[in-house]
């Protein structure tokens, strides 16, 4: 057992020595204590393996095992040719130094401990973010030029954003509040569904939702080519053609990470510099460092690699602290990219026009230190739980999983805590969307400034936490404010729908909104509101004055089957449509009366507006979406989990 211990502290030292000078680190987050406890377990796993050759070869020297030790922490990494030299050394040395036994023992067990010490004694860094780098700005033009005294526009989007957030009086947003003091705002908007990918395809390429097909992150996605045969003219193209230059900084992943050759219609169209926030992997990069320079990172790879990947992956990168890092300041880091492509179009003389996407205050809910404990109080904190990052991931997740399973039938304390959370993020957000805009208004130039959402948040209303489970307005209901040249201050008469953004912006910049859906917000009063739409994976809401209609709306291919029946394509106008709830919003504004049974004629007459919408609708067009594993997980990160009767397609 002498020479294990011996070994264990030459191979743990060694180990840690290469971890300490940097042996083959070059990524920007430092991953320490990753790295260190990974060095502890090297030490162990090199130290008993070698010790006990060491034992068995009658090789039975405290010296010897200690320097063949060590060669094994170095025979692995970067300075291989360094640890097969000691390892020679201390094969054939003649007379090996002297070594106390006892310290030596007592030294190979302390190491023993080390890992855990590492572990519970040292912080993960949650903070240091590793960004890729950012595009530089293109300067590409189109043969047009744009009129003269065209404005800039500035299309800011912040997703997950409920209307009633930036009007609650609790929720400091001064600049949200000054800027729709000098616009025209609405109370509310409607977005036509509940997740990003549609409502936010819907905002950029400028077709109705259901000519676009898509219901949710999961559903059919269609493709570029199918929408052009429908002539399809994305925003950004648009602006681009008539002479502007245009720009984007998207923060949700979903948005820019879209699996290449698929096809599918994109958001980035038109743009000519399109910056999807994207971060490095940095466990994905420690593994490979712990697979290159580790005796047991090589010796699981080449048995298996799930061997170390997964329990290291489980203990140095659980969900909560991958979601946290990655999501803590991040608005600042939208912005912070936002300002710098702004400084170069603003020194351009042609008009620009940039898109802003935010992903705060999506969840999960990480407000930064100064704006915690603010709204989401130590008082409030539910029984059972912490005030920790993880605690809160924890709990939003049970609180989901007991509202689906019925377990409770509303938020209560864990909804009213989740919900205090995400109202710091937003008066965080107010702070970093107020640079954004203090730099356009700097550059005293005409600029037409649009701030919406794509979709809104649920805690606990309708059996509900966040959002793609339901139709209820908790998850539609967005912002809407229009500020800029030629825009008087004004609330709104009209609830707004997501698709008049982009016709808005087009028709006060002077463009073409020819096969562009939606209209000008500025010149609706006059005219009817038209029934608005919205839609989710196999449900519909259509809303046609105070009244809200929920239905069900499943194509042969997502109907009900047995287990061994076989799945029917979808065929246009082939579907299964039925009412499932009416709620009369001016009498019931909280939708807790279904009254659908008393009144049928009105239940007929939406039903019948539902059915001359979908006669555009492109869903059985598209193909099935065929989903890889790495996707599957992507979406769950973000909190789009299926639940059991749920399929993707």
């Amino acid at each position: 057992m002498k020479c294990i211990f011996a070994a264990v502290a030459g191979a743990t030292l060694s180990s840690i020595l290469l971890v300490l000078v940097g042996a083959g680190w070059d990524l920007m987050d430092p991953m320490l204590r990753e790295r260190l406890f990974l060095a502890s377990l090297n030490g162990l796993f090199a130290g008993w393996l070698l010790g006990i050759l060491v034992h068995f070869l009658g090789k039975k020297s405290l010296s010897r095992a200690l320097l063949i030790g060590a060669a094994g922490g170095f025979a692995f990494a970067s300075w291989f040719i360094g640890g097969l030299a000691l390892a020679v050394v201390g094969a054939a040395i003649m007379r090996p130094f002297a070594l106390k036994a006892k310290p030596m023992v007592v030294l190979g067990l302390a190491l023993h401990l080390l890992p855990a010490a590492i572990f519970f004694g040292m912080r993960a860094n949650w903070e240091i973010v590793p960004l890729l780098p950012a595009p530089e700005l293109s300067n590409a033009t189109s043969d047009q030029a744009p009129v003269d005294g065209s404005p800039d526009v500035v299309l800011i989007v912040c997703d997950t954003l409920r209307a009633d957030a930036i009007l609650d009086p609790e929720i400091p947003t001064p600049n949200l509040d000054a800027l729709r003091a000098r616009g025209a705002w609405a109370p509310f908007a409607e977005a036509p569904a509940n997740q990003t990918l549609p409502s936010h395809l819907v905002l950029l390429a400028g077709f109705d939702i259901e000519k676009i097909g898509m219901r949710g992150n999961y559903s059919r996605w269609p493709a570029s080519g199918l929408l052009k045969k429908n002539g399809n003219h994305p925003l950004a193209s648009r602006f681009f053609e008539a002479g502007y230059r245009t720009a984007a900084v998207v923060t949700n992943p979903l948005l820019f990470q879209i699996k290449e050759g698929s096809g599918y219609q994109e958001f980035e169209e038109g743009f000519e510099t399109w910056h999807g926030l994207a971060y490095e992997d940095s466990f994905v990069a420690f593994m490979d460092w712990a697979r290159a320079h580790s005796m047991v990172g090589f010796v699981s790879n080449v048995t298996n690699p799930r061997f170390l990947s997964y329990p290291l992956h489980k203990l140095l990168d659980s969900d909560a602290r991958r979601n946290y890092r990655v999501h803590y300041r991040e608005g600042e880091r939208t912005t912070d990219a936002s300002l710098r492509y702004l400084e170069g179009l603003q020194k351009d003389d042609r008009p620009f026009f940039f898109l802003a996407q935010y992903f705060d205050p999506h969840s999960p809910y990480v407000p930064p230190s100064e704006y915690a404990d603010t709204l989401a109080t130590e008082a409030m904190t539910p029984d059972g739980y912490g005030r920790s990052v993880t605690d809160a991931f924890h709990m939003r997740v049970s609180l989901r999983d007991d509202l689906r399973d019925e377990v409770v039938a509303d938020g209560g304390a864990r909804g009213a805590y989740l919900h205090g959370l995400y109202k710091e993020e937003v008066a965080y957000f107010d702070e970093q969307v107020g640079r954004l805009i203090d730099s356009v208004e700097a550059s005293g130039r005409p600029t037409l400034i649009l701030f919406t959402s794509d979709h809104a948040e649920g805690f606990g209303e309708h059996r509900n936490v966040e959002h793609g489970e339901t139709l209820f307005e908790e998850e539609y209901r967005i912002p809407f404010i229009l500020a800029g040249p030629g825009v008087a201050p004004q609330e709104l008469q009209q609830a707004p729908e997501l698709i008049d953004a982009g016709f808005t912006l087009l028709e006060l910049a002077g463009l073409n909104t020819e096969y562009f859906d939606g209209r000008n917000v500025l010149t609706t009063d006059a005219i009817a509101a038209r029934p608005r739409l919205t839609v989710m994976i196999d449900q519909v809401a259509l809303q046609d004055g105070p009244w809200l209609l929920h239905a069900t709306m499943r194509y042969d291919d997502t109907l009900p089957r047995l287990p061994n029946e076989e799945r029917l394509e979808a065929e246009p106008g082939v579907y299964d449509l039925e009412a499932i709830r009416l709620f009369h919003m001016v009498d019931d504004p909280q939708q807790n009366e279904n009254i659908l049974q008393q009144n049928p004629a009105q239940v007929e007459q939406m039903l019948a507006v539902i059915r001359e919408r979908m006669k555009m609708d492109l869903y059985p067009f598209i193909p099935p979406r065929a989903f890889s594993p790495k996707e599957m997980g992507a979406l769950s990160e973000l909190g789009y989990a299926l639940s059991e009767d749920e399929d993707p397609e």
